[in-house]
């Protein structure tokens, strides 16, 4: 397992955007929280001890650690309260989850994330940054809580959807230690590889990301498709993806 490491300035195309301090935008962002039981192979660990390695990290209030980690990736999406998709409950479980690292299940206003405690602990056993790691995998899983994914209309692109909630949690600075490009792809293939793709872009078409996540409003009654690119810069996805895989940065 390698090192987890924060972001250096060289590593990002721009600070994370800040919207201005608005209170109902942060309202729209901070979700009741709950320590759910979990169900079937994914019920709550029942080891204390194991499960320190998040509460080490979360602390004594893991609802209000959860809602600013919440406020903050909506502050990366967003720029005004009446774009945020309406979600206001999460269940989180802390299950041993073995050979899993974590998962969102549900859509909308209520989802439950299952964070394994067999994963934090292995990273704490070959020194990881379990914190930066928890808030790296929260900023991912929380961002599918909030982004746009025109799931009314049967979704977008499954791996763009997976880049996105990468990017956000890499404009957090929280990047995992082997993350690099993979220009070997497609630009759908999720994760580091989109990820990476979208940031690129980014640089050259500011506002990119927050641009295209509102492109796939759920209750627009469009169907995204990978057009959007094209009406956002001028180009094709293909002919952005061929420029990418020729860039040297």
């Amino acid at each position: 397992m390698l090192a987890l490491t924060s972001l250096t300035a060289a590593q990002t195309t721009a600070p994370a955007p800040v919207s201005p301090a608005d209170p109902v935008f942060d309202a729209k962002c901070t979700p009741t929280v709950t320590l759910g039981e979990g169900e079937g192979d994914y019920r709550v660990d029942p080891d204390p001890a194991r499960k320190s390695a998040f509460f080490d990290v979360a602390g004594s209030n893991p609802e209000a650690f959860m809602q600013d980690i919440g406020r903050k990736v909506c502050h990366i999406l967003y720029r005004k309260a009446s774009e945020i998709r309406q979600a206001s409950h999460l269940t989180l479980v802390l299950s041993p989850a073995v050979g899993e690292v974590s998962f969102k299940s549900g859509d909308g206003a209520d989802i439950t994330v299952i964070l394994s405690t067999d994963y934090l602990n292995k990273v704490k056993k070959e020194g990881g940054d379990v914190g930066s790691e928890i808030r790296g995998i929260l900023f991912h899983e929380m961002t599918h809580m909030y982004q746009q994914d025109d799931s009314d209309l049967g979704g977008a692109d499954g791996g763009l959807i997976e880049g996105i909630a990468d990017s956000v949690r890499y404009r957090a600075g929280f990047m995992p230690g082997d993350a690099e490009p993979d220009k070997d792809g497609h630009w759908n293939d999720g994760y580091s590889t989109t990820a990476f793709f979208l940031l690129w872009l980014e640089k050259r078409f500011p506002d990119f990301i927050y641009k295209l996540n509102l492109s796939m409003d759920s209750q627009d009654n469009i169907k995204w498709t990978p057009d959007a690119f094209r009406v956002l810069t001028g180009k094709t996805v293909d002919q952005l993806w061929n420029e990418y895989k020729t860039s040297p940065d």
